[in-house]
């Protein structure tokens, strides 16, 4: 596993949980990049929602609505994972 990757790993799992609740409190019904690129995840449909494959697959947390309208496939950059990685 290359270096880099390793340390792309090591702090998302250590922020993870902050990470992901900081987000959807701006975007629920979606998920950060890091969650997408570092979790083994199962593939989303083509076309698919990324609100529709939370509801899908039961990962919405509780209390999390589902926003209503389709945000797409638009990337948030978290900045507390990308300050870790910067430096």
């Amino acid at each position: 596993m290359p270096k880099k990757i390793g340390k792309h790993l090591f702090l998302w799992s250590e922020l993870r949980q902050n990470i992901i609740d900081e987000h959807i409190k701006h975007r629920p019904g979606t998920r950060p990049w890091s969650w997408w690129h570092l979790e083994d995840r199962e593939l989303r449909r083509e076309g698919e929602s990324e609100a529709f494959y939370l509801k899908r697959l039961r990962l919405l947390l509780p209390g999390e609505k589902q926003p209503k309208e389709d945000l797409g496939p638009k990337r948030v950059e978290c900045i507390v994972l990308l300050s870790f990685l910067v430096s």
